[in-house]
């Protein structure tokens, strides 16, 4: 059920992709129609590889990586990169309708199309790309905002991904009850968010920034504070990161005495951006897509975990 969903959503999103490419060919400067292009295409990738699309979300994801230096002006966009992206986008679909995506056919494509988008962005060295923090979890210390977490894992090769179990594991977290307002508008990433939270306490969806901040103050006034919020990074509308300021904004006026865990959920493009929130102390914590259950609870764990347990 859930993979068929993903091949409705990518296709649905493959065919705005392909309208916002044409759009741009009359604008080709514009930051909305580039933006939305981006976020289409991390779609794809992250949840593909979810849910075991492995070819696409590969191919996807050198497709983002070139988005990404467009979108950060590394590369100035031009009509014949118009058409290499299109020609892109055509061939997401043929891999995912494809009932042998691995054939030695549909990979020669793949890697003759990748070479292209390669050669727009140009490679990218060790030493252009941001350092994250090192991967180990650790406790984190009295005032949870100093030292990044971060959790991230891909299904191996060929294996298809976890079923979603409600209540598999979660009576050995030893956890309190918790609140959590999940901000996602990507539909698959929330819903499996959503399973993943379900069965520790109460889990409200918030599909874009506006809401979540809708939530989020409503929350504070009625004095029911949020103990945890998953927050996408790319967002339409507000960023993540505009999303994250504003509450840490309102937790400041209103005088929070314990302030929220904020869990950010992103892809690795987002290097920098994760690592300048965590120097403006805005998130706790960061879990890179595809989501998976069990570095979420380790994460909870370190966070929420009763003392002693």
């Amino acid at each position: 059920m859930e993979t068929e969903i993903f091949r409705e959503e990518a296709l649905e999103l493959l065919d705005d992709i392909e309208d916002t490419l044409l759009l741009l060919r009359d604008d080709m400067q514009n930051r909305d129609h580039i933006n939305r292009i981006f976020r289409g295409i991390h779609t794809i990738k992250g949840s593909g590889a979810m849910f075991g699309f492995d070819e696409v979300s590969g191919f996807a994801h050198k497709f983002e990586n070139t988005i990404d230096a467009i979108r950060k002006g590394e590369v100035i966009l031009n009509g014949d990169y118009l058409d290499i992206f299109l020609t892109a986008r055509d061939h997401i679909k043929v891999i995912l309708t494809a009932e042998n995506p691995s054939a030695r056919e549909i990979t020669r494509i793949s890697q003759q199309i990748i070479q292209q988008l390669i050669a727009v962005a140009g490679p990218m060295t060790p030493a252009t790309q941001p350092q994250l923090p090192p991967t180990k979890i650790v406790s984190p210390p009295s005032n949870n905002m100093t030292a990044p977490h971060r959790a991230a894992a891909v299904p191996a090769p060929g294996q298809p991904p976890r079923k979603v179990n409600q209540a598999q594991d979660t009576t050995m977290l030893n956890l309190p009850h918790l609140k959590t307002l999940v901000v996602e508008d990507e539909f698959i990433s929330r819903y499996i968010l959503q399973e993943f939270l379900f069965p520790l306490g109460t889990c409200h969806i918030a599909v874009n920034g506006f809401e979540a901040i809708l939530a989020f103050k409503t929350a504070l006034v009625e004095n029911s504070h949020y103990d945890l919020v998953c927050l996408d990074i790319m967002m339409p509308g507000m960023t993540g990161i505009e999303v994250a300021k504003e509450m840490r904004r309102l937790e400041s006026e209103m005088a929070v005495s314990t302030p929220c865990r904020i869990f950010m959920t992103t892809a690795l493009s987002d290097k920098e951006t994760i690592v300048g929130m965590f120097q403006e102390k805005l998130c706790n914590a960061y879990l890179i897509k595809p989501l998976v259950k069990e570095k979420l609870y380790e994460l909870l764990k370190n966070f929420f975990g009763r003392p002693g347990k």
